[in-house]
This record gives structure tokens, C-alpha cells and sequence, in this order.
């Protein structure tokens, strides 16, 4: 039934399988969930919103069928599915799905029904290219149903 191929697979500490899809989160803006501005007419310092997938990003047909996947593998097995997304800014305080692809946030949406889990972790780079982790726990906007 399924055929995608995925980031990672292996076993957690319990024993149980997972399958995690990992994607990286570039964007970010201000706007993208309707953000209000303080009283001063400013956006607040780290408190853009940050987005998957890009605005531009048209072709999301095998991001969809990886997610549709892993629903598939979560409703018919004890494996534990994730969709993780790697966010390399630290200018943002909430995490989105994006406002401009209905057909991806429905997927999502789907998927997090069946109990898919959504792991946003965000990381932040040195001028060395080292990376440090910062959080797992940023606050994540789930599709409207």
C-alpha cells in the first residue's frame, strides 16, 4: 500500500518503530498568520510566524503522498509516525502550516487526525556553520477543520 521512501526509520527507546519525514523551514514572516502590531504600530522582535511550504512552492504532490503515507502506516500499525520540521531561524515564535497551499494543510490536518505527531525543532547556526538546538516545544498552528 505504501512506497515512499522516508528521512529516517529506526526503533524508540520503548521498542516501538517510528518513520519520521524531516523537512527544513526557511521562511518566516511577520503577516503570515494575520499578526496584529503592538501599540506602536511595530511587529513585535521575534514574532514572525514560520511556514511550511514556501509561498512559490507549487509542486508539493510528493510531499503530500509521504504524508498521506505515513496516515496510512499509522492507522494500520502500532508505528509511530512523525512529520518533523527543522526550523533554522530563531526570529519566530509560532510554527504554521502555509496559508497559501489548502491542499497540503489538508493533508496535514488528515494526518494529524490519525495521529500522525508534528516535531518542529528549532535550531539556530554559528558564523562556523555549527548548528545548536534551541527547542522541540515551539507552539505549533494547526489547520483549521
Amino acid at each position: 500500500k505504501v512506497d515512499s521512501t522516508f528521512s529516517f526509520v529506526g526503533f524508540c527507546t520503548d521498542g516501538v518503530p517510528f518513520i519520521m519525514e524531516v523537512h527544513n523551514v526557511p521562511f518566516a514572516s511577520y503577516t503570515h498568520g494575520g499578526r496584529i502590531r503592538d501599540d506602536n504600530c511595530k511587529y513585535r522582535l521575534n514574532a514572525k510566524t514560520a511556514y511550511f511550504p514556501g509561498n512559490n512552492c507549487t509542486n508539493t504532490a510528493a510531499m503530500i503522498k509521504k504524508i498521506k503515507d505515513l496516515t496510512t502506516i499509522k492507522t494500520e500499525s502500532v508505528t509511530r509516525c512523525l512529520l518533523g520540521y527543522v526550523i533554522e531561524r530563531t526570529d519566530i515564535d509560532r510554527f504554521e502550516f502555509s496559508a497559501t497551499n489548502h491542499e497540503y494543510r489538508a493533508a496535514v490536518r488528515n494526518a494529524v487526525e490519525h495521529g500522525v505527531d508534528i516535531v518542529p525543532l528549532v535550531v539556530s547556526w554559528t558564523k562556523d556553520g555549527v548548528a545548536f538546538f534551541v527547542t522541540d516545544e515551539l507552539p505549533v498552528v494547526y489547520p483549521a477543520l
